[in-house]
């Protein structure tokens, strides 16, 4: 195959866009809050309002690219992430960043839906493992480097330059998308996607118990995760006292324990059933949530507050892989790319309603942050023995 190499590089760019533009904007939290004349509370909804609207482009953009081709379901994405983009110079009010924000998952999400598609049409099976985890490690790259990126713009311009990079980025995706990588799902391929097909495939992988269970985990885990994501502004910049450039040196620092507890997952459980370690991993991530409670509301020192944080961080990088494997499990190929979907959209609305409250509840203090996480790690604890009780009823 011609270019392989930059094809893997510009699918891997599609798949960071949504990180990147969650952890971009992250140093900005102050000046938008500013900017608007508003509280960081409701800064912190556009959060939850962009991981909504990745979650609806979970289920959109898959179906189209099945029906209209790769090429044509990316670049209509991109065109509506450029446009949210760019026209957040010309907002007023915060109530318009959350609109804006919402469009711009939504579109942005359709290179990260049709990548693993496209990996999928263009890559025999024993070559698809090693082209995933090239696009895993840009992945994972992108939160370590989007934040301190965030912070030179910031030292030079305002808040609005932020979302001028990700117009840039937007427009550099589609153009070498457009050259580079070719239409790996032809017409003559393509199977007209019936609705009801859809519904009943859906209403089976929607009946199975182990689907459920390892979904709301996956949920749970990712709703912590981006609760710790949209308050460590707070808690770094507003109550801490740092800059911005410290802030993103340390949220760069924290992002590596979840990029290597997710790396040593496999490692870690090759003589150990993944039940059982989701189940350790469970009451871990419950135990470092009341330590870092403990630690930010009553004990209030900084360095052991941040090693609390990056305790935390563990276990939740050795969800993700683990949750994912046990959901797909039960399912063949012919489901697999539904399953995922769904998972993604069970994921992220759970996470953006979840989010949402903590970010509604925002009071200016951490008691909301710390409760929620306690609350969240509790139940994935209790989902996590449910989850070994059914894998033990199975035989495995």
């Amino acid at each position: 195959m011609k270019n392989q190499k930059f094809i893997i590089l510009i699918l891997g760019l599609l798949t960071a866009i949504e990180p990147l533009s969650i952890d971009l904007y992250l140093p900005a939290f102050s000046q938008i809050k500013n900017y608007f004349m508003t509280d960081m509370g409701l800064v912190q909804v556009s959060l939850s309002i962009f991981i909504a609207g990745y979650a609806v482009g979970q289920l959109i953009w898959g179906t189209l690219s099945d029906k209209y081709g790769r090429k044509l379901s990316v670049s209509i994405g991109l065109l509506i992430y450029i446009l949210s983009s760019v026209s957040t110079y010309f907002i007023y009010s915060i109530e318009q960043l959350w609109v804006l924000r919402f469009f711009q998952a939504l579109g942005g999400c359709a290179g990260t839906v049709v990548a693993n598609a496209i990996v999928a049409d263009l890559f025999c099976a024993k070559d698809r493992t090693k082209v995933f985890s090239v696009l895993t490690l840009i992945l994972g790259i992108s939160p370590v480097l989007a934040p301190s990126f965030g912070t030179i713009l910031l030292a030079h311009f305002d808040w609005h330059s932020i979302f001028h990079a990700m117009t840039i980025m937007g427009i550099v995706c589609l153009g070498l998308f457009l050259v580079i990588v070719p239409e790996s799902y032809p017409q003559h391929k393509r199977t007209m996607v019936e609705k009801t097909s859809i519904l009943t495939k859906y209403k089976f992988i929607l009946s199975n118990k182990q689907f459920w269970i390892y979904t709301l985990i996956a949920g749970m885990s990712f709703s912590a995760l981006m609760i710790y994501v949209s308050n460590v502004p707070f808690l770094l910049i507003e109550k801490y006292g740092l800059s911005t450039k410290t802030f993103s040196l340390i949220f760069s620092l924290n992002s590596l324990a979840i990029i290597v507890s997710a790396a040593l997952t496999p490692h870690l459980t090759k003589n150990i059933k993944s039940s059982n370690f989701i189940l350790f991993a469970a009451i871990f991530l419950a135990l470092s949530a009341v330590i870092f409670a403990i630690c930010v509301l009553y004990i209030q020192n900084f360095y052991l507050s941040l090693t609390a944080l990056f305790i935390f961080l563990i276990p939740i990088g050795i969800l993700f892989p683990l949750t994912i494997n046990l959901v797909l499990a039960p399912f063949t190929m012919h489901n697999t790319g539904s399953a995922s979907s769904l998972m993604g959209f069970i994921e992220l609305l759970i996470t953006f309603i979840l989010s949402g409250i903590v970010g509604l509840l925002h009071n200016n203090t951490l008691y909301p942050m710390s409760i929620s996480i306690i609350i969240i790690a509790s139940i994935t604890v209790v989902l996590a023995f449910m989850g070994k009780k059914h894998m033990h009823s199975l035989g495995h």
